[in-house]
């Protein structure tokens, strides 16, 4: 089992303008929230371990994750959804955060130490969830207990700058997390943004040599992705090309989703295997999460494929 932890939120996205007003679409979301549904969509078993509203939205959210076979593991919370507001240039989303006193940042570590299931065999989080210094401590620390009792660790960033207000705190947390992390995906933008100055590849390199990770695979959008690893392999792929571009929320995350999906159906969902995996099966792997982020760009929002459609 995998387990998930991180935000729940509903996007609101821009979709246009009615009398000079603007016209916004609810859309569920939060980068780890997608991850587990993308997941559960690709048949491996997940948990997701976030409080979710008792509120309408979060009725909505609930229900998401259920009906693509992801167990919900904290209690349902009074307090209310996290906003995410969206606005969409040429199809790329922007975004402005609504979460003062929400419900998926209600945690705290020995909560979710009661919950975790026995079979868990790997946990992922990311995204918002470790951007501010209280929750996102308590996820920083629950983590590093899971490292230690032999989970293998999966992180994606997903940095949303202008939401960091403390940079220096933000990077120490995130390099603390590195130091117990098997598994890395960023987007370029986020390599650039932990190790600016750098070409890609090098950055890539430089956090390898100066963390525990042992594969890092870094999208690039429409040039595609690559990943470096301990054995000095660099392994390309082209991004999938489609005719039936609608936009690109949750691409990133279900990138990520299918990498993990493919590493549990494959048994390489250990330390060990990842770090002797050949460059062949990490292309294959690549071509895997490629052609399902494509498949998710090809409808509005985050609405990952299910196994059947990822040929």
């Amino acid at each position: 089992m995998i387990i998930v932890g991180g935000e729940n939120l509903v996007d609101l996205i821009e979709k246009g303008e009615k009398d000079s007003d603007p016209i916004f679409q609810a859309q569920l979301g939060g980068s780890p929230y997608n991850c587990a549904l993308a997941i559960g969509r690709q048949g491996v078993e997940v948990a997701y371990l976030t409080p979710i509203s008792n509120d309408n939205f979060g009725d909505l959210l609930a229900d998401n994750l259920t009906a693509s076979n992801v167990t919900l593991l904290a209690k349902r919370s009074n307090r209310p959804t996290s906003l995410a507001l969206a606005t969409l240039d040429k199809g790329n989303a922007k975004y402005q955060f609504y979460r003062e006193n929400t419900a998926d940042r209600i945690i705290n570590l020995a909560t979710l130490n009661k919950i975790t299931p026995k079979e868990a065999k790997a946990f992922f989080v990311g995204s918002l969830a470790l951007t501010q210094q209280k929750d996102g401590n308590v996820w920083a620390k629950y983590l590093i207990q899971m490292q230690q009792k032999g989970l293998f660790i999966a992180l994606d960033p997903n940095i949303r700058a202008d939401f960091i207000k403390d940079k220096k705190s933000y990077l120490i947390r995130v390099n603390k997390i590195l130091d117990n992390c098997d598994l890395l995906k960023l987007s370029d933008e986020d390599l650039h943004y932990l190790v600016p100055k750098m070409t890609l590849i090098n950055a890539a390199k430089s956090l390898l040599a100066t963390s525990s990770t042992r594969l890092i695979i870094v999208t690039m959008g429409k040039d595609g992705a690559f990943a470096v690893n301990r054995l000095g392999q660099l392994v390309n792929v082209k991004a999938v090309k489609t005719t039936k571009f609608k936009d690109s929320i949750g691409a990133g995350d279900t990138f990520t989703a299918s990498i993990l999906a493919y590493l549990c159906k494959n048994n390489l969902l250990s330390a060990k295997s990842l770090s002797e995996m050949s460059a062949k099966n990490i292309e294959n792997m690549l071509k895997h999460a490629s052609k399902a982020a494509t498949l998710n760009c090809e409808k509005l929002g985050c609405n990952p494929p299910f196994s059947k459609d990822i040929k």
